[in-house]
């Protein structure tokens, strides 16, 4: 599924860098599938990441991902995302959205009925060896649900270009809003989960088969603007209650 045709509509760069000097708190990963039932009228719910290269593009490199052009290799060996905050934005017309239509109008966070998951300063560790990793869990109120925010402050990318080491902070301030199509609906007693798959080749990929060099962003304005667009256009999710970061499966009961 290639990154250019995913469901990313919004992206903005207004919000100042802030905080990259606090320390961040490492979600742990592990027990995240039993996590219980929440209060009534509650669904236990956790997200998941996968890492989707385009086909073509990738190959593993010491358990990373690569690049190659004509006369250099770009090889990422580990890529985390500095979560600032991640926000369930519910559908227009939920019986649980208030009369003022906050899920429509609000795309900023701060709607009444949109629910926030507990991530400040969270950092994600993508598993760019492949498979699903399930870091985030928070049981939220049932209902039907049309889109998640993820508000990214920075990326690390760690790897190399042609073998010399970079270990790169990358503070992209970016808002990603994702659409579910159609809107999701979270209910029963069982875990729904959610999983945002991610192409972070595609950050570093122009389109005549060269890169950029991650250790230039640092520097050159345009090639940070270049890059936060194709993170926006990277990211992808949806319900994938079954873990297999398949968006095609049939899985879900929503809609």
């Amino acid at each position: 599924m290639a990154p250019w045709n995913r469901g990313v509509e919004v992206y903005r760069m207004s919000k100042s860098i802030r905080g990259l000097m606090l320390p961040l708190v490492v979600i742990a990963m592990a027990g995240c599938d039993d996590i219980g039932l929440g209060p009534q009228g509650e669904v236990p719910l956790t997200l998941s990441f996968a890492v989707e290269p385009r086909a073509g593009l990738a190959g593993a490199a010491d358990g990373g991902l690569s690049l190659a052009s004509t006369a250099e290799t770009l090889t990422l060996s580990a890529v985390s995302l500095h979560v600032e905050e991640l926000v369930l934005e519910r559908a227009e017309g939920d019986a649980n959205v208030d009369s003022d239509g906050d899920s429509e109008a609000d795309s900023d966070s701060d709607g009444g009925a949109n629910e926030k998951f507990e991530v400040e300063g969270a950092i994600i560790d993508l598993p760019l060896e492949g498979g699903v990793i399930t870091p985030l869990s928070q049981p939220v109120p049932a209902g039907r649900y049309e889109e998640i925010e993820v508000d990214i402050q920075a990326v690390r990318l760690v790897g190399t270009v042609d073998g010399e080491g970079f270990d790169v902070l990358v503070p992209v301030d970016l808002e990603l809003e994702m659409d579910f199509e159609p809107p999701i609906e979270v209910s029963g007693d069982e875990t729904f989960n959610i999983t945002i798959s991610i192409d972070p080749l595609a950050w570093l990929e122009n389109p005549d088969g060269t890169f950029i060099d991650p250790r230039d962003l640092a520097t050159d304005g345009s090639l940070m603007n270049l890059v936060r667009q194709r993170m926006a256009l990277s990211f992808d999710a949806f319900e994938d209650s079954d873990h297999d970061a398949d968006s095609e499966d049939s899985d879900s009961d929503s809609g």
